[in-house]
């Protein structure tokens, strides 16, 4: 059984302990101590750690905190092992980026329906939640602090539709306190009901 052994720009496919201790030594500051041999061994029978985990990672005299990475071959050759590895990452890549992709476009219609929904003239009285973050000055000095923390605004406001119950809420909490930032109407941290 054919491993792959990584560490930082060092690479290797082993297929015995020996060769495997040999990579190890050939790496300038690392030495294959004995736990690591017994390690080997172990790795290339087939056998776990004394935890009873799979093999993946060792570290040896001269790691520190790095470890020496293990890989199942993916092929006969470490060339054949690294176009198939490209290959997976690539299908990997594709797929994070579908589905990236469709959770955007999901997102966006949901935005459009919710927008499209405040905008709707329904007259009335609206009480609008929305998170907001500001600066709290210090009592003791006057300052304000490094960082904004998140809050919750709620007001009731006449409007005539959701979307302007939403700007006249800002508005008022612009006015009330010292924030620095608040959510836009599509976000889930907005909140618009008729009373």
């Amino acid at each position: 059984m054919k491993k792959v052994f990584v560490y930082f720009d060092n690479i290797a496919m082993c297929e015995t302990p020996a060769q495997a201790k040999a990579f190890i030594d050939s790496i300038d500051g690392l030495t294959c101590n004995t736990h690591t041999e017994r390690l080997l061994e172990d790795l290339f029978a087939g056998r776990k750690d004394y935890h009873g985990e799979e093999i993946h990672s060792l570290a040896t005299t001269g790691c520190g905190k790095s470890r020496i990475r293990i890989y199942d071959a993916l092929g006969p050759t470490l060339q054949a092992h690294q176009e198939e590895y490209m290959r997976r990452e690539a299908a990997r890549h594709k797929q994070a980026e579908d589905l990236r992709s469709r959770q955007m476009m999901a997102r966006s219609e949901s935005d459009r329906v919710k927008i499209a929904r405040l905008m709707e003239h329904d007259e009335g009285t609206y009480r609008v939640t929305m998170a907001i973050w500001s600066y709290d000055r210090d009592a003791h000095t006057g300052n304000f602090p490094q960082s904004a923390t998140e809050g919750t605004f709620t007001c009731t406001v006449t409007a005539s539709c959701g979307a302007e119950a939403y700007a006249k809420a800002v508005r008022q909490a612009i006015l009330s306190h010292d924030i620095v930032d608040y959510v836009n109407m599509t976000d889930s941290r907005f909140a618009c009901t008729k009373l």
